[in-house]
């Protein structure tokens, strides 16, 4: 899943991965529905996190 993306990736790069918009990608990460690390003022956002993110929808949990 997500084999052409860079294990760590913008929140641009996920929103694309995902197929959402930026905005909506920001609302996720506000939400904590998506877990982020932060450097400095970068906001980075790790492969493994949009792959739990889609295992949590596949199983109702949200």
């Amino acid at each position: 899943m997500f084999n052409e993306y860079p294990d760590v990736m913008t929140v641009e790069q996920a929103a694309k991965a995902l197929g959402i918009s930026k905005n909506t990608m920001y609302k996720l990460i506000k939400d904590e529905v998506i877990k982020t690390k932060r450097a400095r003022k970068r906001i980075l956002v790790p492969k493994c996190c949009l792959e739990d993110y889609i295992k949590s929808a596949r199983n109702g949990i949200q």
